[in-house]
């Protein structure tokens, strides 16, 4: 029997219609997650780190109507990286405020990328896991330094249970592979993961940088 061109054609229209869903939450997410930093958090007295805040809002404001008009995968993929570029001014923001160096690097925290750009490793493994090195930020290095779990994000499955983002994705991921990778091409992986286990989702507790 040969192939039906026409159910083909369904197929991947789905797939791109799930896959767009997905992508397009998480982004809203992380608009979400954007606006109540930029609202709630008490503007830097610096003017270095307070520059670097507004461009962070810059981009979140310019983030917001590309994304309700994004009709595509790739259209929503483009809308991340500004949303990733956001985040990467307000951890500038935030070392800077803090009298440190800013990251430089714009790989992805691999726990949550809403904590903005990894800048150093650190090995841990969760509970029965196998140790991991994984690229992250300084305060979830920090955590793992004092024998503590890192902040990760996490979705919530259909029919309960949780996975997190690190478990998502093209595990495992060297930090040399996470390095090499753009912040959207990360949420892409998530993403194709999420569809493939068929999963809907939420922001657990614990996921606020």
């Amino acid at each position: 029997m040969g192939l039906n061109p026409f159910k083909a054609k369904r197929e991947a229209a789905q797939a791109e219609a799930d896959q767009l869903r997905s992508l397009a939450r998480l982004a809203r997410e992380d608009l979400v997650e954007l606006g109540e930093r930029l609202e709630d958090e008490a503007p830097p007295a610096e003017p270095a780190a307070l520059a670097e805040r507004e461009k962070a809002r810059a981009l979140t404001a310019e983030a917001r109507p590309r994304l309700r008009e994004a009709e595509t995968s790739d259209a929503v993929l483009a809308v991340q990286e500004t949303i990733c570029q956001a985040f990467v001014h307000l951890a500038r923001s935030d070392a800077i405020a803090r009298g440190e160096e800013p990251p430089t690097r714009t790989d992805p925290c691999a726990f949550n990328p809403q904590h903005g750009p990894a800048v150093t490793m650190a090995t841990w493994a969760p509970i029965g896991g196998t140790p991991t090195t994984y690229s992250c930020c300084q305060q979830d290095a920090d955590l793992i330094a004092a024998g503590r779990a890192p902040r990760r994000r996490t979705l919530t499955l259909d029919g309960g249970g949780n996975v997190a983002w690190d478990e998502l994705g093209s595990a495992p991921r060297s930090p040399r592979e996470m390095r090499s990778r753009g912040m959207a091409n990360d949420y892409e992986a998530v993403a194709m993961a999420m569809r493939r286990a068929g999963t809907t989702h939420q922001l657990s507790g614990g996921a606020r940088p």
